[in-house]
């Protein structure tokens, strides 16, 4: 099914548009509190190496999930956040996160499978927003999507309506030219990229 959200956007229609994006957050808000499983495997054992080889000691799970590495980096403060599933520290997005505390910022930020879902301008605003949480020389590590065909969930049928944003390294190696950071690592397989960047010092 063609996704139906990009159908209405192309009717030019305001009023649709915004319907069509509270459905769309009702859509990921049943999937991701009541369907939704996560758990660690090779990529995510990766990235407790890639924290604990930089030396970062405080840490910002960005849609956090169900909170795996809460408790993998002993040595660290380590606040997590998710929109949609209990257990997180706060239950929000990252957006309405940096607006409540916006004098913090962080080290290292993980954005694992989050900063995913919507059209481009939504990942732009949170991309901008995870800038603002970056302090100076902190590192951002990113797992994300690089398809934006539908993933349909047999228990939830209508899963096929969620938009998934599709990354690439070009767009990629654009955010960190606008933000001033350096690519560090880039690993790209069948369906998803790892990346890491870090902040430049300014």
């Amino acid at each position: 099914m063609e996704n139906v959200f990009s159908l209405i956007k192309e009717a030019n229609d305001e009023i649709l548009w915004m319907f069509s994006k509270d459905v769309h957050e009702l859509i990921l808000d049943k999937y991701f509190s009541t369907y939704f499983e996560d758990a660690l495997d090779e990529s995510k054992d990766s990235i407790e190496h890639i924290v604990e080889t930089s030396l970062r000691k405080n840490i910002l799970d960005v849609g956090c999930g169900h909170n795996h590495f809460k408790f993998k980096f002993p040595g660290a403060k380590f606040t997590s956040i998710d929109p949609y599933i209990d257990g997180a520290d706060y239950k929000t997005d990252v957006t309405e996160y940096q607006k409540a505390f916006s004098d913090r910022q962080y080290d290292c930020i993980l954005a694992i499978d989050s900063i995913n879902f919507g059209p481009k301008p939504k990942i732009l605003a949170e991309i901008e927003v995870i800038d603002k949480l970056t302090e100076p020389e902190g590192i951002q590590i990113w797992r994300v999507n690089n398809k934006n065909e539908p993933r349909i969930n047999e228990k939830f049928p209508i899963s096929e309506l969620i938009q998934y944003f599709k990354w690439d390294r070009d767009f990629i190696q654009q955010i960190s030219k606008i933000y001033d950071y350096e690519l560090i690592e880039y690993i790209e397989k069948s369906d998803t990229i790892l990346f890491v960047m870090k902040k430049s010092a300014q």
